[in-house]
Parts: C-alpha cells; sequence; structure tokens
C-alpha cells in the first residue's frame, strides 16, 4: 500500500531559525538539536526536478570528520524531486553534536556527484553554540 506523506505547510515553530539558501531553491529554514539527534526543516521555492542526497557530516574543531550521514531525507522516504514549493519537510537525523562541533550540510547529485552551489560554497556550516 502506498500511502502520501504528510505535507506540512505552515511554518515550524519553536526551532532555532536561518534562512541558508541553495542557488537551485533549497532552503534551510530552521533546526532543533537533542542529545541524540539534530532535526533539520526544509523547504524549497520551486520544483526540484534533480535526483539529489542530502548529506550532513559532524566535525571536530579541527576540522575532522566525526559521523557522516548521506542519503534521501527522512530516512530515505522524501524524495527532494516530490517537494511541493512551499512546503516544509522535517529531516531527523541521528546524530550526536556537542558544542564546538561543526555540522557541514550539503547536496549532491547522485548521478553526477556534483554539490549544489550556494553563494560562494557548496555546504553550511553550523558551528554548534
Amino acid at each position: 500500500e502506498v500511502q502520501a506523506p504528510e505535507r506540512i505547510f505552515e511554518p515550524p515553530a519553536g526551532i532555532s531559525l536561518l534562512d541558508v539558501r541553495w542557488d537551485n531553491g533549497l532552503r534551510l529554514v530552521g533546526y532543533v538539536l537533542t542529545e541524540v539527534s539534530v532535526t533539520l526543516y526544509w523547504t524549497n521555492d520551486e520544483v526540484v526536478q534533480t535526483n539529489l542526497r542530502r548529506f550532513a557530516h559532524v566535525l571536530n574543531a579541527e576540522g575532522a570528520m566525526l559521523q557522516v550521514i548521506d542519503g534521501v531525507p527522512v530516512d530515505w522516504t522524501r524524495p527532494i524531486a516530490s517537494w511541493l514549493p512551499g512546503e516544509y519537510v522535517v529531516d531527523t537525523l541521528s546524530l550526536n553534536v556537542v558544542r564546538g562541533q561543526t555540522l557541514r550540510i550539503g547536496f549532491y547529485d547522485s548521478v553526477t556527484y556534483a554539490r549544489i552551489p550556494r553563494e560562494n560554497t557548496d555546504v553550511f556550516d553550523l558551528i554548534i553554540p
């Protein structure tokens, strides 16, 4: 049985707000940290028709990679091409991130492995306060 995903069109409340934009219209609008997870809140300005993967890397203060999560958002259940413009997608990652570490987030094309650009880079670094 195929089930349609729950679609949220109201901005999330109670999150740490961000406004991080990639050149293809994907936006990271906020996050919530717990001891064992990071929840990312995404939206998009337009339909993205490319098969993209989201990556999240946890780096220590020296820049060494400690943890990696790579794949389709929401535990492989919400391909980015299925997102509707203005929809909010809640993407919880099982990561243990602590103060002083960096959460590096980005997207890449699953066929060419080319990263999706944003401003003068292709990642967003969230330094955990």
